[in-house]
């Protein structure tokens, strides 16, 4: 199994890649429309609801919520880009910001984030997901920017660390193994057992509509069904 890339401390050069690619789209496509918090929290239970099926580890279920959560750190950034007073392209700052910022927490805390593994990395974005909606959801479901415009209980700083979490999360799990995907199971063995159970039940003493009855459960994994009735 090959790495994408040497598993090694966050690579900031290539966070810092993936921040400017996030401004470049966030400045091209003008998504003020997508920032709503309906649209932000619908992202983020898709992405939720995902890692759960992965039994919550964010890296092992990347493949499939990395969509969403580029999607999610989209709306972030632009949100930043638009509420905070920074000099020059605010898009760009906001990129060079979060790689700065999270070099000098790595300098500080190191990768303690990951330390606990995937389960420990996906608590740490949902706890400053739970603060972002508890500020915000009591509005209604609509529009928010009037409450970002006052920064209610420093909200924009919450949404810049969930941003950064995010950058970390995906820069790890590029330069992690890919899990390479169980075989799938073969029909035709599913189908000679059931054939088995369907003769089985024949011989048992079961008629024809009762063996049946046994061969399709098999087949589809229900419980035997009122054919099931012996004929001993």
């Amino acid at each position: 199994m090959q790495l994408k890339r040497p598993s090694t401390s966050a690579d900031y050069a290539h966070i810092e890649q993936l921040g400017l690619a996030t401004a470049a789209l966030a400045r091209e496509q003008r998504i003020s429309a997508m920032t709503d918090f309906p649209f932000m929290s619908r992202e983020w239970r898709l992405l939720e609801g995902i890692s759960e099926m992965h039994s919550y580890d964010v890296f092992r279920a990347w493949p499939v919520i990395c969509g969403r959560a580029q999607q999610l750190r989209l709306q972030l950034h632009w949100l930043s880009a638009t509420f905070l007073d920074l000099p020059g392209d605010p898009y760009d700052q906001v990129a060079a910001r979060d790689a700065a910022e999270l070099r000098e927490k790595n300098a500080a805390y190191g990768e303690s984030w990951k330390r606990r593994g995937g389960v420990g990395a996906f608590m740490m974005l949902a706890r400053k997901w739970d603060r972002i909606e508890n500020i915000l959801a009591p509005t209604g479901g609509g529009s928010h920017m009037h409450l970002l415009r006052s920064n209610p209980g420093d909200v924009l700083d919450d949404m810049g660390d969930l941003r950064r979490y995010l950058l970390l999360v995906e820069d790890e799990a590029e330069r992690r193994p890919v899990a390479p995907r169980p075989p799938e199971p073969d029909p035709h063995v599913h189908l000679l057992h059931a054939l088995e159970a369907g003769f089985k039940a024949h011989e048992a003493g079961m008629n024809l509509e009762a063996a049946r009855d046994a061969l399709l459960a098999e087949l589809d994994g229900s419980a035997p069904g009122a054919g099931y009735v012996s004929q001993g």
